[in-house]
């Protein structure tokens, strides 16, 4: 499966409570688009072994802002960082190793450090990795695991996360089947940003009592005033 470039994580680490005054200069930059300035101020702060900076610097060209697009640059500055501990990095660097973007595909090299990522919270990274085991792609394929990963990573909010576990519910599939956390999980998803959810909203409640269609919705009701 090949994903585009602008799959992978690809905004800076904003850096919260970083008081480089190279750093803030490089956000400031790039926050008015101004991407060649941002390569300025982060260049010397990545070569002096800046974490931060170092995935800044590997997502822009991975992006090809400000510069060509390099994966083997994107690669040799994410690298660094991921063995450093930034999350991003890591899914970053394992979901080019996945794809060989540094020339052959390691799935098990990849796996490896999305899994890093994702233990590290990264939702996305806890995405891609229920997906990994959900296909044995780098991993022992493992479904009980991908659902896992499929509940933490829909708990942070990742819509596409959210269908697939409203699809468990709705079928029964490594779940107790569920037709009110179907319809529920649903409309997370659709609140997320995936209009399909509707339609599946629209599905399960062909086989639910009026009671729990009115269950289901004062769930998601109650859920968005609290928001």
């Amino acid at each position: 499966m090949g994903w585009a470039v602008w799959l992978l994580m690809g905004t800076p680490v904003w850096g919260a409570g970083e008081t480089d005054p190279a750093y803030a200069r490089g956000l400031a930059a790039y926050r008015q688009g101004d991407y060649p300035a941002a390569i300025e101020a982060w260049r010397p702060l990545a070569e002096s072994g800046h974490a931060k900076a170092q995935f800044n610097l590997g997502m822009l060209y991975a992006s090809g802002r400000g510069v060509e697009q390099d994966d083997t640059e994107a690669l040799r500055w994410f690298r660094p960082a991921a063995e450093q501990g930034v999350p991003e990095a890591q899914f970053n660097l394992g979901w080019m190793i996945l794809q060989g973007r540094n020339g052959i595909p390691d799935p098990e090299t990849g796996a490896e450090w999305i899994r890093q990522a994702a233990q590290q919270g990264l939702a996305d990274a806890q995405y891609r990795l229920a997906i990994l085991y959900s296909t044995g792609q780098g991993v022992p394929r493992n479904l009980e695991r991908s659902l896992v990963w499929t509940r933490r990573a829909a708990d942070q909010g990742v819509a596409g996360a959210q269908m697939n576990l409203g699809w468990s519910y709705m079928t029964g599939n490594l779940v107790e089947q569920d037709l009110v956390q179907a319809h529920l999980w649903f409309a997370r998803a659709v609140q997320n940003g995936i209009p399909a959810g509707r339609t599946m909203m629209e599905e399960v409640e062909k086989h639910m009592t009026p009671d729990q269609v009115a269950r289901a919705r004062k769930l998601a009701q109650d859920e968005q005033k609290k928001k």
